[in-house]
């Protein structure tokens, strides 16, 4: 997809995702892998449901991130980090209900929760830790920067910062994510 005249991919940033439902495959071979594909998924496709209900609410914001336009205002139902617990039981024992299989619905279930932990990292410090925790600033968050340096050889070192409770922040951060 062409956005601005520059190529603009977004599946690279669900391939974390994705790989959490290869490796659940490789530990129960006897369950579908479509089923650990939509338990990684879930809460992105509990959240769009959320917004054209009225519930959740996100913002479009062009060039907001590099990947993604999309300002997440208020996500608390799909993306905090107590109702990723509650959705993650949930699918466990629907799962674990329906198929007689309670050691892959577990799976499965963890699955779900690994959702949220993987969009820490990725994230801008906006994922709620439970509903009313955004109006209060207490997000968390974690988000790795990856700084060349300069030296004979080409090198990489990567360092994460850890967003604990604080205000909300105003204007632009490094990396171009506004707050």
């Amino acid at each position: 997809m062409l956005r601005g005249g520059e190529f603009f991919y977004i599946a690279p940033m669900f391939i974390g995702h994705h790989g959490v439902a290869f490796a659940a495959k490789a530990a129960a071979p006897r369950a579908s892998l479509s089923v650990f594909f939509l338990a990684t998924m879930w809460l992105d496709l509990v959240w769009p449901v959320l917004v054209l209900g009225n519930i959740e609410i996100v913002r479009i914001v062009p060039g907001l991130m590099r990947m993604s336009p999309f300002d997440f205002v208020f996500y608390p139902y799909s993306h905090s980090l107590f109702f990723a617990i509650l959705w993650a039981l949930a699918f466990n024992l629907v799962y674990g209900y329906v198929m007689r299989d309670w050691q892959v619905g577990a799976l499965a279930g963890l699955v779900v929760l690994s959702h949220w932990f993987l969009d820490m990292l990725v994230h801008r410090p906006d994922l709620p830790l439970f509903p009313g925790s955004e109006s209060s600033g207490s997000v968390y968050g974690i988000r790795w920067r990856v700084r060349s340096r300069s030296n004979s050889s080409s090198s990489a070192s990567a360092s994460f910062s850890i967003f604990a409770p604080r205000a909300p922040r105003t204007g632009s951060a490094p990396g171009g994510f506004t707050a």
